[in-house]
């Protein structure tokens, strides 16, 4: 499958409604509370991904009550989709936990690793990786702010263009769990907007490529 199986979750104790007595009972409205029936529990379940692609999860709860009777009921399909795989590259676990260290030394680290990842792929000699360049027609004035606010999360750099002829340079660093990789380097220009990508993980840059098509039509 495309996650790993999740173990049920126990809840060992569930109980619709709770009530208390209290001691003076010559008030009748207070001789005993019922509480009002809860309408919902919230609890949240891990999913690990053995492919990252997008997916329909579906799930099930079982109730078996004092008596031992049980059923079941069927709960909404969970659709998964390929922007929710993508997250900010992590960080080094001592940095996580690090308040004071400052982001400008977090942002050259992602810089960093995103120039050496992008050597790493593109001179990889198992042919494990793909580069992959495609033309989004994005209004110049407006190809900037929506790549931003597409992948702003995954920012590593806003490099300042060589090129006359180019507006912006934008580079973004995305982790898809459990171990990929999308490196993007957007050149944007005043006619196009030119976005190189590589991954070491081919499946990933087709979904990608799909994705970018959406943001252009």
């Amino acid at each position: 499958g495309k996650f790993k199986h999740t173990s049920p979750v126990y809840i060992p104790c569930l109980k619709l409604q709770h009530r208390s007595s209290v001691s003076d009972t010559t008030d009748s409205k207070n001789a005993e509370v019922e509480d009002q029936p809860d309408s919902f529990w919230t609890f949240q379940v891990t999913c690990h991904t053995c492919e990252p692609s997008p997916v329909t999860l579906s799930a099930k709860v079982s109730y078996t009550d004092d008596t031992g009777v049980s059923w079941e009921s069927q709960v909404d399909d969970l659709s998964i989709l390929f922007t929710d795989l993508l997250q900010p590259i992590p960080l080094a676990s001592c940095w996580e936990s690090h308040e004071i260290l400052e982001s400008a030394q977090k942002n050259a680290y992602r810089a960093a690793l995103f120039d050496g990842l992008w050597h790493h792929m593109s001179s990889n000699k198992h042919n494990t990786c793909i580069i992959s360049s495609k033309a989004l027609t994005l209004p110049a004035n407006e190809a900037a702010d929506i790549l931003l606010q597409e992948f702003g999360r995954f920012l590593v750099s806003n490099k300042k263009p060589e090129d006359d002829n180019e507006l912006c340079q934008l580079c973004f660093l995305i982790f898809v769990p459990a171990q990929f990789h999308i490196l993007l380097e957007c050149h944007v220009l005043a006619c196009v907007t030119l976005v190189h990508l590589i991954s070491d993980n081919p499946h990933l840059v087709v979904f990608l490529e799909n994705h970018l098509h959406e943001l252009s039509v």
